[in-house]
């Protein structure tokens, strides 16, 4: 999965709902850009941490995923098929 977009998008909510409530609340222009812009830095490293976090995990799923795959395989490969008809007996 490509999680490239997360940190963004994180970030971009983060501050539409900064805005929303900055707006609000009748914030002045010098308080609303800081706190914009701090809410903004914050939310972008959430965003990177969060995708490093998934791309690990996803990693990890996949490489358990061929591991079962390629264990699979070896026990088709190696299993001995039975016979047992009653036909290779010996008659007594």
């Amino acid at each position: 999965m490509k999680n490239n977009l997360l940190p963004s998008l994180v970030m971009l909510l983060a501050g539409l709902v900064c805005s929303i409530i900055s707006l609000r609340q009748g914030v002045d222009l010098m308080s609303f850009t800081t706190r914009l812009l701090t809410v903004l830095v914050v939310f972008y490293i959430i965003g990177a941490i969060l995708k490093v976090i998934l791309s690990c995990a996803f990693k990890a799923m996949e490489d358990r995923q061929k591991k079962a795959e390629a264990a699979e395989a070896k026990t088709d490969d190696s299993e001995v098929f039975d016979n047992d008809d009653d036909n290779d007996k010996p008659i007594s």
